[in-house]
């Protein structure tokens, strides 16, 4: 256990180190690159390839290599996975090679495709979700081995919806994604509601509205969140008028996890 530890700190050193500051480094554990990404608050990319593989090779030599693709060597765990004996991973569900995951820490899988892609399809890729996950991992630390308490799970759904907000397409909607997943996750009566409500922010404005309206509250907080979701929802269509109704009950009160009227708060005023 001890030599491990000395392993793990020996490599996570190596990977800071400006030996090796701008070229990938590739892991060939897993279990390490997760170690490592957790303490690093980075995101995982994972190649899992062949020897015998032809576009395995043709990427090593044409992609991985390329000095576009060795500059986001700093952004990422990068490891590789050798199936030269089969496609069995238990980590992975992988039916052809290369195939390619984006991954966080706690083996969320964020991205994954199949097939050779050219350096510039991967540059794309890894600029999208080259972004900044310390928030996420810092509220994801404290949902701990799936036991789940009401406001540490909605406070990382409402991290990944916030998230989402500021980064590229493909990698926002990995971060809605894992933010629906997480409202979902919450059972307790008492958290239920507020979920519930907070999760319709995942939905498309008018999908939300037309729930939102439907629905009857009778407790304080989750009303004056249904007339903020109301307010940015009638905004959002720009109907401005009518968000100013529904803005008009809310605007002094303190929103639970976020503020969720926060780019309409000036316009609404």
């Amino acid at each position: 256990m001890r030599l491990q530890r000395i392993c793990i700190l020996f490599i996570g050193l190596m990977l800071c180190s400006g030996l090796v500051k701008g070229q990938i480094k590739w892991l060939d554990s897993y279990d390490l690159a997760k170690v490592l990404a957790k303490e690093q608050n980075k995101l995982i990319v994972v190649d899992c390839w062949a020897r015998w593989c032809g576009p395995c090779l043709a990427m090593d030599n044409k992609v991985w290599s390329d000095s576009k693709i060795q500059s986001y060597a700093d952004r990422f765990i990068f490891v590789k996975l050798d199936l030269s004996s089969g496609f069995s991973n238990k980590n992975f569900a992988v039916k052809a090679i290369p195939a390619i995951f984006i991954c966080d820490a706690w083996n969320s899988k964020l991205k994954n495709f199949i097939g050779y892609k050219d350096k510039m399809e991967m540059s794309k890729i890894l600029n999208s979700f080259g972004f900044d996950i310390s928030k996420v991992y810092l509220d994801k630390q404290k949902v701990k081995d799936g036991v789940f308490e009401g406001k540490d799970v909605l406070k990382l759904a409402m991290t990944y919806y916030e998230v989402s907000l500021d980064i590229d397409r493909d990698a926002s909607l990995a971060m809605k994604s894992l933010s629906k997943q997480y409202f979902k996750k919450e059972k307790n009566h008492i958290w239920m509601n507020r979920s519930i409500l907070l999760s319709f922010l995942n939905r498309a404005p008018k999908r939300r509205l037309k729930v939102l309206r439907g629905i009857k509250i009778n407790d304080r907080e989750n009303l004056m969140l249904q007339n903020a979701l109301l307010a940015k929802s009638y905004f959002e269509l720009n109907k401005k008028e009518k968000a100013k109704v529904y803005f008009e009950q809310v605007k002094t009160i303190s929103l639970p996890y976020c503020d969720l009227l926060k780019e309409e708060r000036t316009l609404l005023h």
